[in-house]
C-alpha cells in the first residue's frame, strides 16, 4: 500500500475511473473515485470533501490488493 500526499500534477497518471460515487463520511459529503491504472498496475482511491475541499488519495498495487481484498 502506497499512500499518496502529494497533488498531482496530471490526472492521466491516474487511469480512468472504474467506480464513482458519492457518500457522507464523518458528517461531510465526498466524492469517491476509483481509478485503474492498468499499465502501471495500481488501483487509485480518491475522496473528495465537498466542504472542505480536502482530497483524501491511497494507491494500491495490484498484487497487495488482491492479496487483502480477494475472497
Amino acid at each position: 500500500m502506497v499512500t499518496v500526499a502529494e497533488p498531482l500534477s496530471d490526472f492521466k497518471d491516474l487511469g480512468p475511473v472504474v467506480y464513482q460515487e458519492s457518500k457522507i463520511l464523518d458528517n461531510e459529503i465526498h466524492l469517491l473515485c476509483v481509478h485503474d491504472s492498468r499499465e502501471k498496475k495500481f488501483v487509485n482511491f480518491e475522496a473528495y470533501s465537498f466542504e472542505t475541499g480536502k482530497v483524501s488519495r491511497i494507491q494500491w498495487d495490484y498484487v497487495n490488493f488482491d492479496s487483502h481484498f480477494r475472497y
